[in-house]
């Protein structure tokens, strides 16, 4: 029995009309050619072309589809129109509710590819593993029903917001979900800070290292600035493991940013950070409520994954949500772009590493050691050498403050509410061939007027307007709002807590420090400090001290003493350039103020006796011009120094001189001498 006395003997056929009979006739002909060609696609053409000859316009995709299907299900009724005989078994049964969430369902159990789920719905057919929701009996079994091409239930996917919790979580799926909107507009400068942390995509060399830098930000969420940074080498440890950021370096870091930045006197500060890397725990938290007296806060970004999309599954992995910084996470693209235009040995993007990064390490290595072997026969030729990749200290130096800069000076931005603030300033030109002039508050009323009259004549080739930058924008909020406050010496030290203290003692004028995550090279910190009360104090040389040395502020060194109390806090002495004498001579005008500060206490302590000095100088001058009679004729001598009046003047119940005037020295009278008392 073939084929076609099958299907004329199944419910339906006798309804098709008789042409639509006949196409199925011709297309079963067809098939049986296709299935037996080598060159399926010629025959599909060719089958194609026979059957618009025969009065049946087909298109050779239609023949493909319709072959496909008769292969797949084996029945005669693939190759029919159903709905000529007002069956549509298989869209109903395709379209069933139950029936399509069960081949999502299906789909989605494939991490990779949901067309795994094709075969899968077959072998679950032919086995009867499962119970099929809208094929309850299995409805001409084992015969693939109709309608279930994988063409055709390909059609039939999960939504993306679906495929997305059920194969990956509701972390991944967060673009897809609701949204919290937030806007700056009314937030003062310095309101709320966020921090994060982040790798910088380049390498550098640390003292004989080759190491890939830390860093944290901060970013002021108000004025989008860039105003507080600082970066860290992942230095190799003895025992192989490398040196990373913890708690005790966000203390430093937040530290630096209350004492050069400040804190909002009129609304309070918030700190917005993580739970991760840059994150400040309970502890700290306590002390800065308890520092500020409530005025600087802490916000947590919150932890989010726990909960999934089905509420009694799986629970999943907790993180932090990077929503909550978004500020600042857009900002380390950015800056990533910079950093990878002017930095020459790349860490690579999503970490693929370039593949000519390993050349330039190995010979950036090689070329360390051979430094090493000069240094010690020949140090001047040692210097001379051209390292393939800049120092750790040259990045937080120079080009990490010109990053910044670039970063904080930009006004090609789309930062939000920026209009709505009032952050937008008018520029004119005199010609279309000349620059662009921005009239902002530094020119005066009566000049703006003029050129902006001036402008008119061709508004819009002539008038424009441009977005102020960041920094533009920082430093007009707070002319704008009251001051910022820095923190004191002592919340400063309260703050960084007593472990992070270190004993030194006074060598000389100095207290020197060298820590190789802020420089390779030694740290002078003058002994002369400034307390808490805002005294000058000068620290003896010998005397051992506790100092507190923040390497993401490492311009101030603060001294305690062995209670934990504040002494002082001394500020880095820079190096001036060999080579610029202007430098050079402020350099020894400090010096030289330094040194009077150190000596006063010793001139203070001596002064009777450099009185006297004076005062037997002035004495045996005068004697040589004539013979002096008082102290106050003395004193009053014509072309006596004012210094040493001022200081003879000081020595009250001293006597020089004998108030009285000397006897005549006539002979024979015994001579006599004039009493002088030095001290």
């Amino acid at each position: 029995m073939n084929e076609l006395s099958i299907i004329e003997g199944l419910p339906g056929w006798e309804a098709l009309p008789a042409e639509e009979r006949l196409k199925v006739r011709k297309l079963h002909a067809a098939c049986r050619e296709i299935a037996a060609s080598p060159n399926k696609m010629a025959a599909y053409k060719m089958a194609a072309q026979v059957m618009r000859d025969a009065g049946h316009p087909i298109s050779w995709q239609s023949v493909q589809r319709k072959f496909l299907a008769w292969q797949m299900s084996g029945s005669l009724l693939a190759l029919a129109d159903l709905r000529m005989a007002g069956m549509r078994p298989t869209r109903a049964r395709v379209k069933h509710p139950g029936f399509i969430a069960y081949w999502t369902e299906l789909q989605t159990r494939c991490q990779r590819n949901g067309g795994q789920a094709y075969p899968m719905l077959l072998d679950i057919w032919r086995k009867k593993t499962e119970v099929i929701p809208g094929y309850e009996g299995w409805p001409g079994h084992p015969q693939i029903p109709v309608g279930w091409s994988k063409k055709n239930l390909m059609r039939i996917k999960p939504a993306a917001l679906e495929a997305r919790v059920m194969r990956e979580g509701m972390r991944s799926a967060a673009p897809l979900l609701p949204m919290v909107l937030t806007t700056r507009v009314g937030m003062e400068a310095g309101e709320y800070y966020v921090s994060d942390d982040n790798w910088l995509d380049t390498h550098v060399i640390c003292g004989k290292q080759i190491v890939r830098p830390l860093q944290l930000g901060c970013l002021d969420i108000a004025t989008g600035k860039m105003v507080h940074w600082g970066m860290m080498p992942r230095l190799m440890r003895q025992d192989g493991t490398r040196t990373g950021l913890t708690e005790r370096y966000m203390r430093m870091f937040v530290a630096g940013l209350l004492a050069n930045v400040g804190i909002n006197t009129s609304r309070g500060t918030t700190l917005v950070v993580e739970n991760g890397t840059a994150a400040i725990r309970s502890h700290m938290e306590q002390v800065l409520l308890d520092l500020f007296d409530g005025a600087v806060k802490v916000h947590r970004s919150g932890m989010e994954g726990k909960t999934q999309a089905l509420l009694r599954g799986y629970e999943g992995r907790q993180g932090g949500n990077p929503r909550g910084k978004a500020h600042l996470e857009s900002v380390w693209n950015l800056t990533a772009n910079i950093w990878s235009s002017c930095l020459p040995a790349p860490s690579g993007h999503d970490r693929t590493e370039p593949e000519w990064l390993a050349g330039l390490m190995k010979e950036q290595k090689a070329l360390l050691k051979k430094q090493g072997y000069l240094e010690i026969r020949d140090p001047d030729r040692a210097a001379m050498l051209r390292h393939l990749m800049p120092t750790f200290e040259q990045l937080t130096t120079d080009i990490a403050w010109r990053v910044y800069d670039a970063f904080n000076n930009r006004t090609d931005h789309a930062l939000e509410g920026w209009e709505r603030m009032g952050l937008v300033v008018p520029m004119v030109r005199l010609s279309t061939d000349s620059d662009w002039i921005t009239l902002t508050d530094s020119i005066p009323e009566a000049d703006r007027h003029t050129l902006l009259s001036m402008a008119a004549r061709d508004p819009e080739r002539l008038v424009s307007s441009r977005k102020l930058s960041p920094a533009e924008a920082w430093n007009l909020k707070l002319q704008q709002q009251a001051p910022l406050r820095k923190a004191t010496q002592w919340e400063i030290v309260d703050l960084l807590s007593r472990d992070l203290a270190v004993k030194a003692c006074v060598r000389g004028s100095y207290i020197i420090m060298q820590n190789k995550a802020v420089s390779m090279d030694r740290l002078y910190y003058p002994a002369s400090i400034v307390t808490p009360e805002g005294y000058q104090r000068i620290l003896p040389s010998g005397m051992d001290v506790w100092v507190m040395l923040n390497m993401f502020d490492d311009q101030h060194l603060y001294i305690i003493d062995d209670k934990g109390r504040c002494l002082g806090m001394s500020t880095l002495q820079q190096r001036a350039p060999y080579y610029d004498e202007d430098q050079v001579r402020a350099a020894m005008g400090r010096k030289k103020k330094a040194t009077s500060a150190a000596l006063q206490t010793t001139r203070v302590n001596h002064a009777r006796k450099e009185a006297a000095i004076v005062g037997t100088r002035l004495y045996n001058h005068q004697v040589t011009k004539g013979t002096p009679t008082t102290v106050k004729r003395l004193i009053n001598a014509e072309g006596t120094d004012a210094a040493a009046q001022a200081a003879v003047k000081k020595l009250s119940g001293i006597s020089l001189l004998p108030e009285a005037p000397a006897p005549a020295s006539t002979p024979p009278r015994e001579e006599s001498h004039p009493k002088i008392s030095f001290l």
